[in-house]
């Protein structure tokens, strides 16, 4: 599987879009675009098309992370929602986690709530993320995105 157009939209407008440079205090790396790090440093520029093909190709990245932990096959929309969990905290946290436990179980609507518990919590937009991808899980709705 791969992200959708629908989840790349919804990303984006979480992540929002830096065409150059900035330090992340919250992640203690430089990046750049809507997220993206590898090899970044300072005073780096892109363009808005960089950006979004950087975010495609690094929510596949963590797309085929999420999937070596699956034991079922998931629906686009889980596989979507499990995505932008994942490019947001990390794959490999997503994948060993209770969440993908709740997820390769069946128990969707246990996988569901446990959007919920990733944060920091404390963060602007992170609940209201959390929320969007629950929906999305859920539902296929990619509303949630500010």
């Amino acid at each position: 599987m791969t992200p959708t157009t629908d989840l790349i939209n919804f990303s984006s407008r979480f992540e929002g879009c830096s065409l150059v440079a900035y330090w992340d205090n919250y992640g203690h790396t430089w990046t750049i675009g809507f997220g993206h790090t590898d090899h970044v440093y300072a005073g780096d520029t892109c363009t808005r098309e960089q950006a979004l093909a950087w975010l495609l190709s690094d929510m596949a990245a963590e797309g085929a992370i999420i999937a070596r932990y699956m034991t079922r096959a998931p629906s686009q929309q889980q596989y979507d929602a499990l995505c932008d969990l994942a490019y947001n905290v990390g794959g490999d946290r997503v994948g060993r986690a209770g969440i993908m436990q709740a997820f390769n179980a069946g128990e969707d609507d246990v996988a569901a709530e446990k959007f919920a518990e990733y944060g920091p919590l404390t963060l602007p937009g992170i609940p209201k993320r959390r929320a969007g991808e629950r929906a999305i899980y859920l539902y296929g709705d990619y509303s949630g995105a500010p």
